[in-house]
């Protein structure tokens, strides 16, 4: 009988020993979870940040290209305007040329 509680005893101390072992796994395993949790949350306020960086980038970028544009609107404009400036300057050279001729023909 003694041999039988000791036994009895033994396997009682090895289920107790693996209980042990088994509690020791679980928290080690809620411990890696809460890590993975915070990891998580990390990673959600990175992306939160890309975020809104990429939409800074969006609108700078809607801008420069409104403020090309308007350049080459200008530049459009400057090379309209610079045409007609050149014709205008033709007009008058052919203005003053007649006027010399014009003028040579009295004599004083």
């Amino acid at each position: 009988m003694q041999t039988g509680a000791q036994a009895a005893a033994q396997s009682m101390q090895t289920v107790v020993d693996k209980v042990g072992t088994g509690v020791t796994q679980a928290e080690k395993a809620n411990e890696a979870i809460g890590e993975i949790g915070v990891s998580s949350e990390q990673a959600v306020h990175m992306v939160g940040e890309i975020t809104d960086a990429i939409r800074e980038q969006s609108a700078a970028s809607t801008n420069i290209a409104q403020q090309v544009e308007k350049i080459a609107n200008m530049s459009e404009e400057n090379s309209s305007a610079a045409q007609s400036t050149a014709g205008t300057a033709n007009e008058l050279s052919g203005l003053s040329r007649e006027m010399r001729e014009i003028v040579g023909q009295y004599k004083v």
